[in-house]
């Protein structure tokens, strides 16, 4: 899934309310916490020293967690959204469903990569 994929999802089910640069400003935050929570403890986790927030032109950029777990992003711009227009009913909505996707993934990603290890054992 893409930047755009994800903030025209988003768009779909909850509309434009807040805008493209808050919505790149919310990716921003939760692709940074998928990466620091869920990447970086396990082995093999890529270099981010270039990294930065998503801009834009940053568009076609593609996002950490891909399909079927991608979701994880639309949701999580739905719940800022909706807590944004403090619909708090739509809000907790939207927080369960971001809340079970970023578990589901985070699982996934735990079967699926070694963690870090961290020291030797020395007796």
């Amino acid at each position: 899934m893409t930047v755009n994929e994800a903030i025209a999802r988003c768009d779909e089910m909850t509309g434009d309310s807040s805008g493209r640069e808050a919505k790149l400003r919310w990716l921003s935050d939760v692709e940074s916490m998928v990466y620091q929570e869920i990447i970086c403890t396990h082995e093999g986790a890529y270099e981010w020293a270039a990294w930065k927030p998503f801009g834009a032109d940053d568009g076609e950029r593609e996002l950490l967690a891909q399909d079927p777990y991608g979701e994880l992003y639309v949701f999580y711009l739905m719940m800022r959204s909706n807590l944004l227009l403090q619909d708090m009913n739509q809000y907790n909505n939207a927080a369960a469903l971001f809340a079970s996707s970023y578990t589901s993934f985070a699982d996934w990603y735990n079967r699926n990569h070694m963690p870090l290890s961290v020291g030797d054992i020395v007796l």
